[in-house]
């Protein structure tokens, strides 16, 4: 630890001029996780919504504000009180030129053809893609010409655009059906294509100089002339390439570095501020803990409510969040609706830090039953903050474990109903608070949904299903506040904060506008 700060403030203190800068105008970025797959179909991780973005476009985009705004389609009418949606595709959108997909003309436009193809791919449960339930609900999609595309619906959506927009509804050629090899030279129509892969090690796009959009000024999109992404597995490491200069932007700070460069309000310290920009924003991510409360499991006593109700009141929110966190994030002493998001409600007293009136319900709880050790399933990157929780359990005199494992196994462990209780996120894949609610649906039980805590209730299930006949925003809140009560009031899920993104970058980096989805959106971008 002691080598790498010294390093670190080595690096801080070195002239920037130092630094070799290309002609080319060359956005760097690491991805810590990785990419499994070039294929939007399995978008599922921020890393791969990230690349999706860069060399895919969508039938329609959320721009910075998450409002709804055209991409390929320029025009659209819902009809039919919500149950058929129309799309017009703009004219001159071409996908990128490339030898794979067709070897005698080398770029085409694109045509509603290739819309269906896209969208049909995610509806074929062959193809197993983590985003079928997006396709669930639609009826059949028809091409009415070349430029128009008719969606059939089996119920009306509400924020059935907003699902269009993810990076599972990217646009590509039909005509990769017949190539094998397609995914390894992908295509699109987005502001970059692809240029050269090197497995775990370097990803090369470059700038589409056909993209479709232009700025205000009417110049074409993108200004970069590339996208070099590195895969260093070691956040420490990739955090020492930033303060060299050889990355031009990092989206999180490391627990093992943060407080050399935080200051305890969350903000960068004074003497970086002439190094780097800061920003700071809310992020549509609720952590918590999940409890899982099928009658089926090992450990009887999470089923009992005030057990579960004594679990939360036990830890003290504001301290992780002061002390684990330098202020990053707002603790979770809400509902599981993330800050920020229309539902979320802002404080609930029933769910509030109350270590002794925690104690008393667990000493009373001993007098009629044998209270079992608890599991805490966690990953590595939260064990400081697990280690707090089992701290906080144990003082009310109950052993708990902590379980540590990678995220992969870790996913794989919640999602087959193994773990009594499990750390988690939840991230929004698009900005409708539904989108958190669908998570205690009885119909989503994992492992063939997200419901991994197992929660059953009928009047949840009622005010659910009535979310699709309600287009009024105030109702729909209404909806949200009561179904996110029901939530709180059973203590299914103990919200341990919500969380804020953190993005530091060089002082020649402008126009990289943060949004509460934290989608990476280099189109705009400028490097001086």
């Amino acid at each position: 630890m002691v080598i790498i700060i010294f390093i670190f403030f080595l690096l801080i203190s070195c002239n920037s001029n130092e630094i070799d800068v290309s002609e080319k105008k060359v956005f760097r970025y690491n991805e810590i996780s990785g990419l499994q797959s070039f294929d939007p179909l399995y978008s599922k991780n921020q890393s791969h919504n990230w690349f999706c973005n860069h060399i895919y476009s969508t039938l329609v985009k959320l721009d910075s504000n998450l409002n709804i705004i055209p991409s390929i389609a320029h025009e659209w009418k819902i009809k039919e009180n919500g149950f058929i949606y129309e799309f017009k595709i703009r004219d001159e959108i071409y996908f990128h030129e490339s030898d794979k997909f067709n070897s005698i003309i080398k770029q085409r436009k694109l045509n509603s053809n290739d819309v269906k193809y896209s969208l049909d791919r995610i509806k074929d449960i062959s193809n197993a893609s983590p985003g079928y339930w997006i396709m669930e609900n639609v009826k059949e999609i028809n091409v009415i010409d070349s430029k128009t595309v008719k969606i059939i619906l089996n119920k009306k959506n509400p924020f059935f655009l907003e699902l269009l927009s993810m990076k599972y509804c990217s646009i590509i050629p039909k005509e990769s059906e017949f190539i094998k090899d397609f995914f390894q030279f992908p295509v699109g129509t987005g502001p970059f294509k692809f240029k050269y892969h090197k497995l775990n090690t370097k990803l090369i796009l470059i700038k589409n100089n056909y993209y479709y959009e232009f700025d205000s000024l009417n110049n074409r999109l993108p200004y970069i002339d590339a996208i070099s992404i590195s895969f260093i597995p070691d956040k420490q490491t990739s955090f020492l390439e930033f303060v060299k200069g050889n990355l031009e932007f990092i989206s999180d700070v490391e627990n093992s570095y943060k407080n050399e460069i935080l200051n305890k309000n969350g903000s960068l310290k004074e003497k970086f501020n002439k190094k780097f920009n800061f920003n700071k924003s809310i992020f549509f991510n609720t952590e918590f803990l999940g409890i899982l409360v099928d009658h089926g499991q090992i450990n009887s006593n999470l089923l009992i409510k005030d057990f579960r109700m004594a679990l939360n009141n036990s830890i003290d929110k504001n301290k992780i969040i002061k002390y684990l966190r330098n202020n990053i994030g707002n603790p979770g002493i809400g509902g599981f609706i993330p800050k920020g998001m229309d539902g979320h409600i802002e404080n609930f007293k029933i769910s509030n830090y109350d270590f002794n009136k925690s104690k008393k319900i667990i000493d009373n709880l001993k007098k009629t039953y044998t209270l079992n050790h608890l599991d805490i399933y966690t990953t590595p990157n939260y064990v400081d903050v697990s280690e707090f929780i089992q701290n906080s359990w144990q003082n009310l005199g109950i052993d708990v474990n902590l379980i540590v494992s990678p995220p992969s196994t870790h996913r794989e462990i919640v999602s087959s109903s193994k773990a009594s209780i499990f750390r988690a996120s939840w991230i929004a894949d698009y900005s409708d608070a539904e989108n958190f609610l669908s998570l205690f649906y009885s119909k989503n039980l994992s492992p063939y949904g997200p419901n991994y805590t197992h929660f059953s209730n009928q009047l949840y299930d009622n005010l659910y299903n009535k979310l699709y006949n309600i287009d009024d925003k105030s109702t729909r809140i209404k909806l949200y506040n009561q179904m996110d009560s029901i939530i709180v009031n059973n203590f299914v899920i103990i919200p341990l904060y919500y969380d804020q993104i953190i993005r530091l970058t060089q002082k020649n980096v402008e126009n990289l506008n943060l949004n509460k989805m934290n989608i990476l959106n280099l189109e705009t971008v400028k490097l001086n």
